[in-house]
């Protein structure tokens, strides 16, 4: 099947080759564009520029119309629209446009766009009650004269003349102060605040409701130091910048206390909770201690006694870094501007981390808590202290050789002490464990498949019953891990024999 392409309709021109602004003309344009319709009522926007038209004709069926844009053409004159009362916003900008006409009927337009023409006075406004966004830059207008009509329209909000001939006269602000309700205005680019006399000031002070005026916003502190200076002069605006920024300064001092104060009940809590937490470690040292006391009374294997060790050394690890936090925190006072990771080496010097010298030197100064010095007859103690270890490092160089010799001795003594200690420890435990047994706890093993749980139970159950039938009393109650390190010995040993058997085979 061939697909046909439809030939797009041409707009008709004039004999100078403009189009033409015809019904024609204007329905196949609306067909061409998203959002408009071919029927004329149905529309509430018309997309007009970049046409080149040279009139505004045919537009009577478009009654609906809320948005025109007749942008970018050559249009001369407003003309023909006075029956587009629904209108809200109309751009003509970039037209040849010389003067304002035919726009007394739209009096629901809020949005006036006639940047870029050729105007030389301001006219034909009055009528427009609703209008409040009034662009007029980049045209003729030069004296008060062709902008006094401005007045005519209170309901104005933003209103750009910037980029025109405007000359300095007083008469401008006055004809802007008729104007209640003016919250931006721009100038730009003209003589006029050039010539003006402390212009923004000017300005500022007389038209009460401005928020933004040229490049810049118009902020609360901006508007005191200019209604000030309007009222009394260069001294009042003096004044006027001195108590803003004793203000600010209050107002920063505030914050601070507040912050400080903030920092300084957070610092409370969190040493109270470290406080809590380091009693608690305490306690679980003592305890971790008393244990393993405990199994060396009991004449525990050398595997327990290490387990203990280890934890008892891990909790003294946690207890010296909970009481370094404790340290920290309590060293440097809290300070809203500055926040600083500090430490007090042994000989209670303080560093700061990751500051510069001169900030360090600061914080030493002022926030960090100084420690008192010792007292006269501490410092006494202390010479003498110093003189004693001097005389004491003399005696020790002098019988150094001897030491070295009596050092060499007590080694000796100690590695025998040591070894007969082990020996002792393992007769011991041979004597707790009997040859039997190994044998129950290979059978409850295999039972109980191997859950170490249920074998120490059964197994201390069983021994109990046997020693209370042979009269015996105080026997050891074996744990679930003597068990399972028997076992792993056991396990070794028949693995050792199986080894040399099968290297006596080899041989054979």
């Amino acid at each position: 099947m061939i697909k046909t392409t439809r030939k797009p309709k041409e707009l008709q021109r004039d004999d100078q080759g403009s189009i033409l602004m015809t019904k024609e003309n204007l329905r196949i344009i609306c067909e061409n564009e998203d959002g408009c319709y071919e029927f004329p009522s149905l529309n509430d926007k018309i997309y007009l520029h970049f046409k080149g038209f040279n009139h505004i004709d045919n537009l009577e069926e478009y009654t609906n119309l809320k948005t025109l844009w007749l942008d970018n053409n050559c249009l001369r004159r407003i003309e023909n629209i006075s029956f587009l009362t629904k209108i809200i916003c109309l751009f003509l900008q970039n037209n040849m446009l010389e003067e304002i006409t035919g726009l007394e009927c739209l009096t629901n337009i809020q949005i006036l766009n006639l940047s870029h023409n050729k105007i030389k006075k301001l006219s034909g406004l009055s009528t427009l009650t609703s209008l409040n966004n009034f662009d007029v830059s980049f045209n003729h207008l030069s004296t008060v004269d062709t902008v006094s009509h401005l007045g005519e329209v209170p309901s104005l909000t933003n209103l750009d003349l910037s980029n025109n001939y405007l000359e300095y006269h007083v008469d401008f602000l006055e004809t802007f102060q008729k104007l209640p309700n003016l919250a931006c205005l721009y100038l730009r680019n003209t003589v006029l605040i050039r010539e003006t006399p402390n212009y923004r000031k000017n300005y500022i002070s007389h038209l009460k409701n401005l928020k933004y005026l040229d490049d810049r916003p118009v902020f609360p502190d901006e508007r005191k130091v200019a209604e000030a200076w309007g009222v009394g002069g260069r001294e009042a605006e003096n004044e006027m910048r001195k108590m803003l920024n004793d203000e600010k300064i209050m107002n920063q001092k505030k914050v601070a206390e507040e912050f400080r104060k903030t920092s300084e009940e957070t610092r409370q809590k969190r040493l109270f909770l470290y406080e809590k937490t380091l009693k608690e470690y305490e306690e679980e040292f003592e305890r971790l201690k008393e244990l393993k006391k405990q199994a060396e009374r009991e004449g525990k294997s050398s595997y327990y006694l290490s387990m203990y060790q280890e934890d008892i050394e891990i909790q003294e690890k946690k207890i010296q870094d909970l009481k370094e936090s404790i340290d920290n925190l309590s060293l440097v006072k809290p300070n809203p501007y500055m926040t600083y990771s500090t430490s007090r080496g042994e000989n209670g010097e303080v560093k700061v981390w990751h500051r510069s010298r001169n900030e360090a030197e600061f914080i030493k100064e002022n926030l960090v808590e100084k420690r008192e010095d010792p007292k006269p007859e501490e410092k006494i103690a202390i010479v003498n202290k110093e003189d004693k270890e001097g005389d004491l490092e003399e005696i020790k160089e002098e019988g150094k050789e001897e030491e070295v010799e009596i050092q060499v001795k007590n080694a000796l003594e100690i590695l025998k002490e040591g070894s007969m200690d082990m020996n002792q420890t393992k007769e011991k435990k041979e004597n707790d464990w009997e040859r039997e047994y190994d044998e129950l706890l290979e059978k409850l093993l295999e039972k109980f498949k191997f859950d170490f749980g249920n074998v120490c139970e059964e197994f201390n159950r069983v021994i109990w019953e046997v020693d209370k039938k042979l009269g015996k009393e105080n026997r050891k109650v074996f744990e679930e891990k003597e068990l399972r390190m028997r076992w792993t010995d056991n396990e070794r040993k028949l693995r050792g024999m199986k080894a040399e058997i099968n290297e006596l085979e080899e041989l054979e």
